[in-house]
């Protein structure tokens, strides 16, 4: 008996007889054509649905390894003001495609400013007010304002100790950033 008959018989095969009854024939039923039919084509929509799937995921692998440092490039250009390359589907595109369109798109600059030292007569130098809180002179030292308000101070308080006071636009991680390369750049 065929594999299909052995899990229900009465559901899958019709047994037909030879004229004198002698010889049974096992045929299938009508409907289990049409039933394969519809598992061919069910199997089909699925291998579909998995290679859409799959090419899905490929395709996304790559936007997100190549998307990590377009990403990047995106938000410098945004911060720096520069246009931004777009291609015609809206994928930051960096100009390495022929189809590209130039988007002006509206920016947040923030402008802001280091603090002009004042000349003081009796010591003869330039100096910034840091309200007490900077006890030693030194080049590192510096206060940035926006909108002529005193947003950020750095300065050094003894010898390798030094104070960062920051306030809003600056979040913790901006000011300890601009604090350090600051540092960085005046020990070379």
């Amino acid at each position: 008996m065929p594999a299909s008959t052995s899990r229900n018989p009465s559901a899958n095969l019709r047994v037909g007889n030879n004229a004198v009854g002698s010889k049974a024939t096992p045929t299938l039923k009508q409907e289990l054509p049409s039933t394969i039919a519809e598992l061919r084509a069910e199997v089909r929509n699925i291998a579909q649905h998995v290679s859409q799937i799959e090419e899905k995921i490929t395709i996304d692998m790559l936007n997100d390894i190549r998307g990590d440092l377009q990403q990047r490039v995106f938000n410098i250009k945004a911060a720096l003001g520069e246009p931004l390359l777009t291609s015609v589907n809206g994928n930051d595109m960096g100009g390495q495609n022929s189809n590209v369109k130039k988007v002006k798109q509206p920016q947040k600059t923030l402008t802001m400013t280091n603090k002009t030292p004042f000349w003081n007569e009796t010591t003869q130098v330039y100096q910034l007010d840091f309200g007490g809180r900077v006890t030693q002179e030194s080049a590192k030292n510096f206060q940035i304002e926006y909108n002529s308000e005193q947003v950020m101070q750095f300065g050094r308080i003894e010898n390798g100790s030094y104070t960062l006071d920051f306030k809003s636009p600056f979040s913790c991680i901006q000011a300890f950033s601009i604090a350090l390369a600051s540092i960085t750049q005046r020990l070379k």
